[in-house]
């Protein structure tokens, strides 16, 4: 029996409609020709928590957490059914065809479940980009070895236990740190996490501390309709770091000085342009596109995009790339035609062959187009995206925009002043509605055409204006700009070397995983929408304080960047998995070690106790318990937690769960069973009680304020 493994049912379906001949089995579909399809429900397994490690609760001291070997279990119930039973169905496999999404967690997601069930066996791949039945046949036509997909996966593993070693280890250690200092706070960081959360912050802090600014433009009316804006000089007063003039009388008087005067063209230029249709969408642009043009949230987007892959209308949605197969040109017209009736398909040349056809520059998978199967009746959100899949597409077989740009230097009064101009002299693919919200492609505003000039023609200054304007605070982030913040992440790079990397590869996060990461920030209370806005609250800026104080790095897009820039690497072979992972753990081992030793975190927790920790001498920090039972934690090395005494010393070390608990010296009446003294307490409403170290029960205080009152009566079983 030969058994296809796809990453869910809707692609388990599709191969199999297929092949034909079904038959429907427990999890799986029985096809012909001795095939069997089953499927995953997306990742089946997961890491296991760090304290299967440990054996129970994580001390700071007991981190950081390195596994000598990771260990996978089953992610929920489901999952271990499901696992079951592509586990029973591989004991009766002759071969194995991997299924999984064409990518890396694809590629991953498939090979540990194989891994998982002790498979060993020959193993094929199956690399779909479109489940239309046509791309379906095509590309089981065409397996090809797993086992040339190994660095592929290595690269997804390696990024999962990154994750896992920052994240657990990173939250574990700075919760445990702000908890020793008397918050019950358990915080959250992330390898990608924490950097986004880090943008979110540092556009609040802009926005919050934005201080608005009267600045002044100049420009001068020249005769025949010509508008020229004034070139400032480099030196000249009034102007801020930033470029902008901000003293007023400097402004008027600029404009008094040319009014009326000779304006002498300097220089003059007319050139003719061209400007394509921009590229069809990968999923970052879809999502910038959708959030900009219907309010989509990045989930909503990956979430519609999909539903149109599973359908067989478009090609896998998870793309990074925006190119497409030069082979694949052929196929455009049947693909047109199929789009029959949306605006400008009737008009497209299939003949046309726009950039975007350019195999030598498609990644794992290319950009998201139709397949031109029939679409049939689409819900809302899923209507609008095969509307922007779909118009992207069809711009591609429409001529370019042909324009005329023009501009002018003119000098008045010793002065400088430019203006240009911009008019479109063939709209081409621009008639179809307009950029699609690219805003890498869009040009610059024109304002009227400029007069043919030449050199040396003099014309007069009618007038110098000045126009007022206020600086504007930066806008917080929506979904679509968050993607692209964490798309070019170049753009807030200083180091210039790692700059140009990051501008030719890497960005924070996958297409895969950043509608994710902000789900994420937001349903832990880092982050919070407010309509279209993606805001950090208090919570999360104020995490992004305490990181970076202790460690930096962890909040640095840069840096993380970089490793995702080393994960392509480890993809194509450049980088073994073992040097990434190796370097990882070096990263993790400075981290835990910077927030242990670090000093008390700002802002978070109460001040250390005067008594240092009477185990390793590091600060202390007063505690209490939901019950109000007081006691001491260790901020040091030993994180240990002990009892407070009566004259607020810490005494004897509070045990871990299951341990035997140390008892406190007792300093009240003796205990009328065995004679030892007692040990003062209170309860949560503060009444004083005494009770036996040795168990031998508890009694109130005499009313008369000396001795043993009533002993409590036995706790009912």
């Amino acid at each position: 029996m030969r058994l296809i493994i796809a990453e869910k049912p809707s692609v388990g379906r599709a191969i199999a409609a297929s092949l034909g001949s079904l038959q429907q089995g427990h999890g799986c579909l029985n096809c012909a020709g001795g095939t069997t399809v089953t499927w995953a429900y997306g990742h089946l397994l997961s890491q296991v928590k760090p304290e299967a490690y440990t054996g129970g609760r994580i001390d700071i001291g007991n981190l950081p957490i390195i596994p000598d070997e990771f260990r996978m279990v089953a992610k929920d119930a489901d999952s271990e059914k499901q696992l079951s039973v592509i586990a029973g169905l591989l004991k009766k496999a002759n071969s194995v065809v991997h299924a999984g999404d064409p990518d890396r967690e694809g590629q991953l997601l498939i090979d540990e479940i194989l891994d998982f069930a002790g498979w060993t066996g020959p193993t094929q791949r199956l690399w779909l980009s479109a489940v239309d039945p046509e791309s379906v046949r095509k590309a089981l036509g065409s397996l090809k070895d797993n086992a040339d997909m190994a660095d592929l996966s290595s690269s997804a593993e390696c990024r999962s236990r990154a994750d896992w070693l920052v994240g657990f280890n990173g939250s574990i250690a700075l919760s445990r740190k702000i908890q020793a200092a008397g918050d019950s706070e358990a915080l959250s960081l992330g390898r990608v996490q924490t950097p986004t959360l880090a943008l979110l912050a540092r556009r609040e802090e802009e926005v919050v501390g934005f201080s608005k600014r009267h600045h002044y433009i100049v420009s001068a009316a020249i005769e025949g309709g010509i508008r020229a804006g004034w070139r400032m000089p480099a030196d000249l007063d009034g102007v801020s770091e930033d470029g902008l003039l901000l003293d007023e009388p400097v402004a008027d008087t600029t404009a008094a000085r040319v009014t009326g005067k000779a304006a002498t063209v300097m220089d003059s230029k007319v050139s003719q342009g061209q400007r394509a249709a921009p590229l069809p969408h990968s999923l970052s642009s879809l999502q910038k596109a959708a959030s900009s043009r219907f309010g989509m949230s990045a989930k909503a987007t990956l979430a519609a995009a999909q539903v149109l892959y599973e359908a067989g209308v478009t090609t896998y949605p998870r793309s990074d790339c925006r190119y497409l197969p030069a082979e694949q040109h052929a196929t455009a017209g049947d693909v047109l035609r199929g789009l029959a009736g949306l605006a400008g398909a009737d008009g497209a040349d299939p003949k046309l062959k726009h950039a975007a056809w350019d195999s030598s520059k498609i990644t794992a998978h290319h950009a998201i187009i139709p397949t031109g199967r029939a679409a049939g009746t689409l819900s809302g959100d899923q209507a609008k995206l095969f509307g922007l899949i779909s118009a992207a597409f069809i711009a591609l077989f429409h001529p370019a925009e042909v324009f005329e740009t023009r501009s002018a230097v003119f000098e008045i009064d010793g002065l400088t002043f430019d203006a240009k101009s911009r008019t479109t002299i063939e709209p081409g693919w621009t008639k179809l509605g307009g950029d699609q919200d690219d805003e890498d492609d869009q040009p610059d505003a024109a304002a009227g055409r400029l007069p043919d000039m030449t050199k040396g023609d003099r014309r007069t200054c009618e007038r110098g204006q000045v126009e007022e304007r206020e600086t504007k605070a930066p806008k917080p982030y929506n979904d679509g700009t968050l993607i692209g913040a964490m798309t070019s992440i170049h753009r807030l790079v200083d180091d210039p070397k790692l700059k140009a990397r990051l501008k030719e590869t890497s960005g924070l996060g996958t297409e895969a995983t950043r509608a994710g990461i902000i789900e994420t920030l937001i349903a832990r209370g880092y982050a919070e929408r407010k309509g279209k806005e993606i805001r950090a609250t208090a919570r999360g800026v104020a995490l992004i304080k305490a990181v970076r104080q202790v460690y930096p790095p962890v909040a640095d897009p840069g840096v993380t960047a970089a490793w995702e820039d080393q994960l392509s690497n480890v993809a194509t072979g450049k980088l073994s998995a073992s040097d990434f992972m190796q370097a990882q753990v070096g990263q993790v081992r400075k981290m835990v070690a910077a927030i242990v030793g670090g000093a008390a975190i700002e802002g978070m927790g109460p001040a250390p106790s005067k008594h240092p920790c009477p185990a390793c001498g590091g600060p202390i920090f007063d505690r209490k318990s939901k019950k109000g039972f007081a006691f001491f934690t260790c901020g040091g090395t030993c994180g240990g937690a002990f009892f407070k005494e009566k004259d607020g010393k810490p005494g004897a070390k509070l045990g871990a769960p299951g341990e035997k608990r140390e008892q406190p010296a007792g300093t009240g009446p003796a205990c009328p069973e065995c004679q030892k003294p007692l040990i003062e307490g209170s309860t949560k409403t503060g009444k004083p009680y005494f009770r036996c170290g040795s168990g031998d029960g508890c009694w109130w205080p005499a009313k008369s304020g000396e001795g043993l009152g009533d002993k409590w009566p036995p706790m009912r079983k």
